[in-house]
């Protein structure tokens, strides 16, 4: 798994959310192989929008079509990963939730076994380090949020306390 990147890197992450339950599968590949997480990936050339980018990833990844329209920007996650050499390669993450959708979720290259969790039940010590700080207050309390987290992506650890701030909106 290559963990090391260069400068910023920007994407977007949706999660699915309905009757007090989300969406979350495991990542067969790249940034996070193994652990549990929603659905998302890097911003293209292509893309004319974050909403835009996120409805190719979510495709891409499950199969699920999403209107851009009704996916709601709950968080932005700067993701500060260390390097081998040191430095850091930071990847902006855009989160979205999304609660309207057309489709079933199937398997991917990307993404494996796909399955509800209760909000209440969340499987967090299978994700990454970083989100069972950031991750609840988004689809557990629906709470506007800025993070960043400082990892080590090969040793699977935070480097410091996530910093979290709740906003009202996005600038």
């Amino acid at each position: 798994m290559n963990v090391e990147g260069n400068g910023q890197i920007e994407g977007v992450l949706c999660f699915f959310v309905k009757h007090y339950k989300t969406l979350l599968a495991r990542k067969t590949r790249n940034i996070g192989e193994g652990t549990f997480n929603g659905y998302g990936g890097g911003l293209e050339e292509n893309d004319k929008s974050l909403e835009e980018c996120c409805v190719r990833e979510v495709f891409d990844e499950c199969g699920i079509k999403v209107d851009p329209k009704k996916l709601r920007k709950f968080g932005i996650v700067y993701f500060h990963n260390l390097k081998s050499d040191g430095e850091f390669f930071i990847v902006k993450v855009h989160v979205f939730i999304a609660t309207e959708w057309k489709g079933e979720p199937k398997e991917s290259v990307e993404m494996a076994n796909p399955q509800w969790y209760s909000i209440d039940d969340l499987p967090l010590r299978y994700m990454m380090s970083a989100d069972e700080f950031w991750f609840p207050r988004i689809v557990v309390f629906g709470r506007k949020i800025i993070a960043h987290a400082y990892q080590d992506l090969r040793l699977k650890k935070l480097l410091r306390p996530v910093e979290i701030r709740e906003v009202e909106f996005f600038s």
